[in-house]
């Protein structure tokens, strides 16, 4: 899992980074993947890159502020308007339910999507639960607070949806002690 991240200086910008980051992902060659903080400019690059016609992902996200899919957005420079990404190899496996619910707002009122897929493997008929998510950044107390409330709804809803299924959970923790509560998705 990685935070493409949205950085405004020219050494850092998104273009500049386009070909490092497809490098990484191509020299590591995940089966799954999950990126955080696309925006629509890093999507239509990186999502035409691995997904297009050519691409060997398939994929499921949903916009941080729009709600839409990721197939839906179009180039924006809305930086808060980002897409945590599940992608997955399509000739490995087969998606067999998606879907999307929203953490609890920070004292901005931004509310983060944790997308999940549910993928069986074409050869072994093995399944799984893939998630993204991106728990609110911050060491002060309101935002250990709304991490805190994000793993518990978390955990509640992967227990609706998991059927027993294992479970990987990725993205961006935001951890910023060990006396932080979220470190309690690990158990």
């Amino acid at each position: 899992s990685s935070n493409a991240e949205y950085i405004t200086d020219a050494a850092h910008y998104i273009s500049a980074r386009y070909d490092d980051v497809l490098a990484v992902i191509d020299a590591q060659d995940p089966d799954v993947l999950c990126l955080n903080e696309l925006n629509g400019e890093w999507w239509s690059y990186i999502g035409e890159a691995l997904t297009g016609e050519n691409g060997k992902y398939g994929y499921y996200g949903i916009s941080s502020t729009t709600g839409k899919v990721a197939s839906d957005l179009k180039v924006t420079s809305d930086k808060w308007d980002t897409i945590p990404m599940v992608l997955y190899k399509k000739a490995k496996f087969t998606p067999i339910d998606q879907g999307s619910f929203f953490c609890p707002p920070d004292d901005r009122g931004l509310a983060t999507p944790n997308n999940w897929i549910k993928l069986e493997d074409k050869e072994t008929g093995g399944r799984f639960i893939a998630m993204t998510q991106h728990l609110r950044a911050g060491s002060e107390a309101n935002n250990q607070q709304v991490r805190i409330d994000s793993a518990e709804l978390i955990l509640e809803k992967l227990q609706e949806i998991s059927d027993n299924l294992p479970v990987f959970i990725m993205g961006d923790f935001n951890c910023y002690s060990v006396k932080d509560r979220a470190v309690y998705l690990e158990k």
